[in-house]
C-alpha cells in the first residue's frame, strides 16, 4: 500500500486520539511529514538541476520548527519527544546523507541541559542543537546551550535571536 494512502487511513484511526494527544505523537503524523521531507528532498531546483537533497548550499534540514509535546506546568514546554526527533532525522539522513540535521525541538527550561532528550543528545543522525531565543537575559543561557552541545559533540547554532532591550537602557 503506498504510504500516502497509509497515511490516511491512519489518520481516519487517529482522529479519535487528537484531542488527547499533542500532534507529535498521533501515528498519522509522522508518516504525513515523510512524505513532505521526501517530496521537498527530491525536488528539482530550477536554476541549477540539482534535487535539493545533494544541494551543497543547503546547511541543514531541521527537525521541524519549534516542536513541543505540551506544556509541563502552565509555562514550561515539554521538547518534542525523543523518539518524534530521532525518527525524523534518520529519515532525513538516509534522504540526504550529506547534509547536517538540526533538532528543531522548543522547551523552555532554566537549565539547557534539560531541554535536548538524553537519546537525541546522544544521536548520531543529530548534528546541530539548536533553540530560538526570545527576550532579555537570553546570552548566558546560549552559553550554556553551547556547553551541552560540545558535550555531546554535535554543533550549536541559535538561529533565532530576538534579544530586547530594557526599558531602563540607554
Amino acid at each position: 500500500m503506498p504510504c500516502a494512502r497509509r497515511c490516511r487511513a491512519r489518520a481516519d484511526r487517529a482522529r479519535a486520539d487528537l484531542p488527547k494527544l499533542p500532534f507529535l505523537l498521533t501515528r498519522a503524523f509522522p508518516c504525513s511529514f515523510k512524505v513532505i521531507i521526501d517530496r521537498l528532498a527530491n525536488r528539482v531546483n530550477t536554476i541549477n538541476g540539482r534535487r535539493y537533497k545533494d544541494e551543497p548550499c543547503i546547511l541543514a534540514w531541521e527537525t521541524g520548527n519549534e516542536l513541543t509535546a505540551g506544556k509541563l506546568d502552565g509555562w514550561r514546554e515539554l521538547p518534542a519527544p525523543a523518539s518524534w526527533t530521532l525518527a525524523v532525522a534518520k529519515h532525513l539522513k538516509s534522504r540526504a546523507p550529506r547534509t547536517l540535521v538540526m533538532d528543531g525541538s522548543f522547551a523552555r527550561y532554566m537549565d539547557p541541559s534539560s531541554m535536548f532528550p538524553k537519546e537525541v543528545l546522544d544521536s548520531p543522525d543529530v548534528d546541530i542543537l539548536s533553540y530560538h531565543h526570545y527576550g532579555n537575559g537570553e546570552a548566558p543561557r546560549i552559553k550554556k546551550e553551547c556547553e551541552v552541545a560540545r558535550r555531546s559533540n554535535k554543533a550549536c547554532v541559535p538561529p533565532h535571536l530576538s534579544l530586547f532591550c530594557s526599558s531602563s537602557a540607554s
